[in-house]
C-alpha cells in the first residue's frame, strides 16, 4: 500500500474545470489517482492517465504535453509519431518506471487532490481537470466516454468507462478527534458506514452553530472508499487543499462538530466533545457507533479502525506458505492466568474488513494454553479468505458477541514474505517481543504424514528464532569524523556492513531458477548484489558506501582494517549508515508468483536477517564516532537483540571479537565447595578452569561448557576444593 502521511499540500482550487474540445480532438478519459492494487504494470502499480480519441480519424500526439501543475504545461512530452486510432485510448503511466511497458510521465499523482492538464504541441490547453480527495483503486472518468462529466468509475484502462455506485451521505460519521497533539495539528476522522464510496465534495464541515455555515466546503470530485475513513486536517491555515479546514479544535472546553449536506441546512452528523488530554484521541468505538471513548496514549489511529487493544490474547504463530500436508494456521496464545473465552470473535487479514471468519461458540483458551485455527476452517470454501506469502499483510483479531457485533477490541499483527513451511512466531528479546520466523514449526503435529493429521495440532511454545545461512555480522556505522577545513565531517569512506555465510556450503546470493533475481539490502540503506554472486562457505563480505572500483579509495580502505585479500569489498550502497541508529534488511527473492495466481510475475522478497541498531543504551555507545565498530558475538544468535551485539576494535572480513564471561564471586556451601555462576553467550563454548597460582603451573580444568543455541546461566562447582583457607583462582575461557 502507499504510505499515507499528514502533509500540507499548498495548491489553488478552481473548480472543476472542463475545456471545450473541439472535433477530433483527444481528451482526458480517465485518471486512477490511488492505485493500490488494482492495475499493474509490470510488477509495480503506478497511477495512470488514460487519453481518449473521440474522432473517427487517426491522431499523432507527438509534441502535446501532460502535467499536473499549470505551471509547467510541458513536464511530459508525448515522443514524436505517438499515434492513437479512432476511438481508441492510451495509457500514460504516472511514474518513472521507463523499463516498464509504456508512456512514463514522470510524475506521480496526489490522492489528496490535484490537476491534470492535457496541451497540443504548441502549449495550447486542451483539456483540464481538478479533483479532490480519492480513494483507493477506484478512478475517475468520463461517463459517457470522451465526453460525459466526470464521475467516480471503477478502473477500466483501454476499455469503456463504468460508473461507480455511490451510498448516501448520511451514512457519514465523525469518528475519531485529536484536539490536543501540540506541536502538531488538530484533526478529526470520518467514517464511511456504507460499504459503497461516498461522494464528499460540496459538503460542509464547521465547528459553528449559526446556520448557513461559512466555512469553505470539500472540493469537488471528493469521495470516501465504502467503510472507509477520511482525515481532514484543522488547523486554520490559508492552504486551501481537500483536506485542510478552515478552523481549528478546542482542547481546553471542547466543542460541538457537524457536517452539512451540500445545501448547507441539512445536517448530517454532529458530535459533541468536552476537554481533551495532551496525545489522546478521543472516537467512536466500535466505528460509527454510539459509545465514545479515549483511546491510548500516543496511539491514535488516523484513517484506520478505532479500537482498544486486546491484552489477553497474542497472536503467537502463523503459517502463510504451504503446500500438504501442511495449510495456513494461525495460532492463538492466552499469556494470562484466566481462561479467555474467544466465542464470536472475528479473524481477518484485512483491518478494514474485519468480520472475515467467526470463531465458533465455546472456543475457550484456557490459562497458559493454546488454540489452532486452520485454513479450512477461516476459508473452508476456498474463497480466497488466507494470509498471503508472497508480500507484506497482518493478521486481525476482534472481539465480538452473540449477535455479530464488532465490541472495539482489536489485535493486528504484521509480518512480511515468507518460505514454503516456514513458520512466523513471537520470539521474546531484551527489548520486547518480534514476531519473525522462527527455526522450526510449532503447531503441535508439525511433520505430518497427511493435512488431516496436521490439524490434529492445538499449540506448543514457539521454537527459537530462524538464523539465515548469512547473517548482518559486523558494523562500522559511524567511523570516527574526517576534518574537511578544519571542520568534523562524516567519514562515509570508512563505513562498512559485514556479512558473513555461517553455513559450510556456498551460498548463491541470487535465485538459482530465477538467476536475474538478487539479494538485497534494503531499508537503512539499499543495494543490489550483482547477478551471479556467490559467498563461499563460512566466508565474510563487506559493503562499502564508495565504488570499489576506486582503486585508490580501495587500497586506502583494505590498509585502514587490514581487510583479508580473499574478502571481497562490493559496493556502492545507496545512502548512508545513519549515525543516529536504523535498521538494516537482508532479502532473498522467492520465486515469482506463477500466471494463476495474484499479482502474477511478483517477486516476493524474504526477510534473511534484521538489525535496527542504534547509538545508545541498550546498544554498545562506543562505535558511534569513538573508533570501535558493532560486532556480533556469536553467528547462531537472533541478531536484532542490543544484548548479542559487542563493541570492539573493528575486525572488517576476519572473525568477531568474543568477550570472556564474568564469574560472580563464588560462594562456599555448608559441606565446602565452591559454587559461581556466569553468563553464557548462545553459541559459545567455554572451559572453566582452577589455579592455586597465577603462573599457570597448576591448571586444572572444572569442566567444558557446551554451545548451545540460548544465551543462559551457567553453574559451576567445586567439590575438590579445600577448607583449611587455601586460596583459589578460578576463570572461565573460550577455548
Amino acid at each position: 500500500m502507499k504510505p499515507r502521511e499528514f502533509k500540507v499540500w499548498v495548491c489553488v482550487w478552481i473548480g472543476v474545470a472542463l475545456v471545450a474540445n473541439a472535433p477530433g480532438q483527444v481528451v482526458l478519459n480517465e485518471i486512477l489517482a490511488d492505485n493500490e492494487t488494482t492495475v499493474s504494470n509490470g510488477d509495480t502499480y503506478p497511477d495512470h492517465v488514460e487519453l481518449y480519441n473521440p474522432s473517427v480519424q487517426t491522431l499523432n500526439l507527438g509534441g502535446f504535453s501532460l502535467t499536473d501543475d499549470l505551471s509547467q504545461p510541458r513536464r511530459y512530452v508525448f515522443p514524436a509519431d505517438t499515434m492513437l486510432a479512432p476511438g481508441g485510448y492510451l495509457i500514460v503511466w504516472c511514474d518513472s518506471q521507463t523499463n516498464a511497458p509504456g508512456l512514463h510521465a514522470g510524475f506521480a499523482l496526489n490522492s489528496e487532490g490535484e490537476s491534470v492538464s492535457l496541451f497540443d504541441a504548441s502549449t495550447g490547453l486542451l483539456d483540464h481537470v481538478d479533483f479532490g480527495l480519492q480513494p483507493p483503486d477506484l478512478s475517475l472518468g468520463r461517463v459517457a466516454d470522451g465526453s460525459g462529466p466526470w464521475t467516480l468509475t471503477a478502473p477500466t484502462p483501454e476499455l469503456p468507462n463504468l460508473a461507480q455506485p455511490l451510498g448516501e451521505s448520511t451514512a457519514l460519521r465523525f469518528n475519531e478527534w485529536m484536539a490536543n497533539a501540540t506541536p502538531f495539528p488538530d484533526w478529526f476522522e470520518v467514517y464511511n458506514s456504507t460499504n459503497l464510496p461516498v461522494a464528499v465534495g460540496g459538503l460542509v464541515f464547521t465547528d459553528q452553530l449559526a446556520t448557513p455555515p461559512g466555512n469553505r466546503a470539500i472540493p469537488a470530485l471528493s469521495f470516501i472508499s465504502g467503510n472507509g475513513f477520511l482525515v481532514f486536517v484543522a488547523d486554520d491555515l490559508a492552504s486551501t487543499a481537500a483536506n485542510h479546514l478552515d478552523f481549528k479544535l478546542s482542547s481546553t472546553s471542547g466543542e460541538t462538530l457537524r457536517l452539512y449536506a451540500t445545501n448547507r441546512a441539512d445536517v448530517l452528523d454532529t458530535v459533541t466533545f468536552g476537554p481533551q488530554t495532551l496525545n489522546v484521541s478521543q472516537g467512536r468505538l466500535p466505528d460509527g457507533g454510539t459509545n465514545m471513548v479515549f483511546f491510548s496514549v500516543n496511539q491514535p489511529t488516523p484513517a484506520e479502525s478505532n479500537f482498544l487493544p486486546i491484552t489477553n490474547v497474542v497472536i503467537n504463530e502463523l503459517l502463510t506458505h504451504s503446500d500438504p500436508p501442511l495449510e495456513d494456521a494461525v495460532e492463538l496464545f492466552n499469556p494470562t492466568t484466566q481462561a479467555v473465552d474467544i466465542s464470536h470473535w472475528w479473524l481477518s487479514n484485512n483491518r478494514n474488513d474485519p468480520m472475515r471468519y467467526r470463531i465458533p461458540a465455546g472456543t475457550v483458551i484456557p490459562a497458559g494454553g493454546f488454540t489452532v485455527i486452520y485454513e479450512y476452517q477461516f476459508d473452508p470454501n476456498d474463497l480466497g479468505f488466507n494470509y498471503n506469502s508472497y508480500e507484506p499483510g497482518e493478521v486481525i483479531l476482534c472481539s465480538g458477541d452473540a449477535s455479530g457485533t464488532l465490541l472495539g477490541s482489536r489485535l493486528q499483527q504484521p509480518f512480511g514474505a515468507s518460505l514454503n513451511g516456514v513458520s512466523f512466531g513471537r520470539f521474546q528479546t531484551s527489548r520486547g517481543v518480534d514476531f519473525v520466523a522462527i527455526s522450526q514449526r510449532t503447531f503441535g503435529m508439525d511433520t505430518p504424514e497427511n493435512v488431516a493429521e496436521f490439524r490434529l495440532g492445538t499449540g506448543q511454545t514457539n521454537a527459537y528464532a530462524g538464523i539465515g545461512q548469512v547473517i548482518i555480522n559486523e558494523l562500522m556505522y559511524r567511523p570516527p569524523d574526517v576534518l574537511v577545513g578544519g571542520i568534523p565531517q562524516d567519514n562515509t569512506d570508512d563505513e562498512y556492513i559485514e556479512l558473513f555465510n555461517v553455513v559450510d556450503a556456498s551460498t548463491p546470493l541470487y535465485d538459482p531458477l530465477f538467476p536475474t533475481n538478487q539479494w538485497r539490502i534494503r531499508s537503512g540503506v539499499s543495494f543490489d548484489f550483482p547477478p551471479g554472486f556467490t559467498m563461499p562457505a563460512r566466508s565474510y563480505l563487506l559493503l562499502v558506501g564508495f565504488n570499489p572500483t576506486n582503486a585508490s579509495l580501495l587500497d586506502t580502505f583494505r590498509a585502514k582494517y587490514s581487510v583479508p585479500t580473499n574478502v571481497v569489498v562490493l559496493g556502492p550502497y545507496s545512502g548512508k549508515l545513519d549515525n543516529r541508529g536504523e535498521a538494516l534488511e537482508l532479502l532473498r527473492p522467492d520465486a515469482p508468483q506463477p500466471p494463476d495466481r495474484p499479482k502474477p510475475g511478483l517477486v516476493p522478497y524474504i526477510l534473511v536477517d534484521r538489525v535496527a541498531y542504534a547509538d545508545r543504551s541498550p546498544w554498545p555507545e562506543a562505535p558511534d564516532g569513538l573508533g570501535d565498530s558493532l560486532q556480533r558475538r556469536s553467528a547462531i544468535v537472533y541478531g536484532n537483540d542490543p544484548v548479542h551485539w559487542l563493541s570492539s576494535p573493528p575486525t572488517a572480513g576476519w572473525a568477531n571479537t568474543i568477550e570472556p564471561p564474568l564469574l560472580e564471586s563464588p560462594a562456599r556451601t555448608a559441606d565446602g565447595e565452591f559454587t559461581f555462576r556466569f553468563t553464557a553467550l548462545a553459541g559459545v563454548a567455554y572451559a572453566v578452569d582452577r589455579q592455586t597460582n597465577l603462573n599457570g603451573a597448576s591448571t586444572v580444568t572444572l569442566t567444558n561448557v557446551a554451545a548451545a543455541t540460548d544465551t543462559r546461566t551457567v553453574q559451576v562447582s567445586d567439590p575438590a576444593a579445600q577448607t583449611d583457607g587455601s586460596a583459589y583462582f578460578y576463570r572461565v575461557r573460550i577455548p
